[in-house]
């Protein structure tokens, strides 16, 4: 029931991040994106985590004999089906190269949206996450990194920063969005994307020592939209 966990923290990590002002929205692209026919072949992580979740949707009850609000908890479980991602991930600080991490992350992805705007996260990891939380309003978006430490503070913003934090939201630089069509902003819409992203520099701890960390980042993902 991973895939599941893993949902409901993303849902909490959309919500924290559709209450921030201080974000810059860029422009999004239309079109299809290099890589798009290899993501749209599963590779053998994302066969067995279908069959997981095959072996979940049979065991939910008959949708006849539920009321209102666990008819839409039962819609919204069945639509993760669909939904997945795979983020490329290269910490800056460690290496130098500009060549292309040659293994992905398979990770969760998920869709909520209300009136014109919609709110994607893409994260990998159990109880400690990081990943990607894109907000896409109209014709414009913005990508933020986060990270979850599982409530051990770790992370600073800067190093004049006064206290460590478990959870951490970093800006990002040299940005670029692919959608494979113009979203319409409406329920079981299902979206396709690609980005690539580096992030701000930011700070964690690993023992007695402070680190600085930088990640370039580059996700396709696909998910299945659902009102917030």
């Amino acid at each position: 029931m991973r895939f599941l966990f893993v949902s409901i923290f993303l849902t909490l990590t959309i919500h924290g991040f559709s209450q921030k002002s201080n974000l810059s929205f860029d422009k999004y692209n239309i079109g299809i994106f290099s890589g798009l026919s290899d993501f749209q072949q599963l590779d053998s992580i994302e066969k067995e985590q279908q069959k997981h979740k095959l072996d979940y949707l049979k065991e939910l009850p008959d949708s006849s004999n539920l009321d209102s609000t666990e008819k839409n908890a039962l819609d919204y479980v069945s639509s993760l089906f669909n939904d997945r991602a795979r983020l490329f991930i290269r910490d800056l600080a460690l290496d130098t190269s500009q060549s292309r991490p040659l293994k992905y992350f398979n990770a969760t992805s998920q869709c909520l949206f209300s009136d014109d705007t919609l709110r994607i996260s893409m994260g990998v990891g159990f109880f400690a996450n990081m990943g990607a939380l894109l907000l896409i309003h109209k014709d414009k978006y913005e990508l933020v990194f986060f990270q979850d430490a599982d409530h051990t503070k770790v992370f600073k913003q800067s190093l004049s920063d006064h206290e460590f934090k478990s959870v951490i939201d970093v800006a990002t630089k040299e940005k670029k969005l692919t959608l494979t069509k113009k979203p319409e902003f409406k329920n079981n819409e299902i979206i396709v994307g690609h980005y690539e992203f580096s992030t701000l520099p930011f700070y964690e701890k690993e023992g007695e020592k402070l680190v600085k960390r930088e990640y370039s980042i580059t996700g396709t993902f696909q998910c299945t939209v659902k009102k917030f």
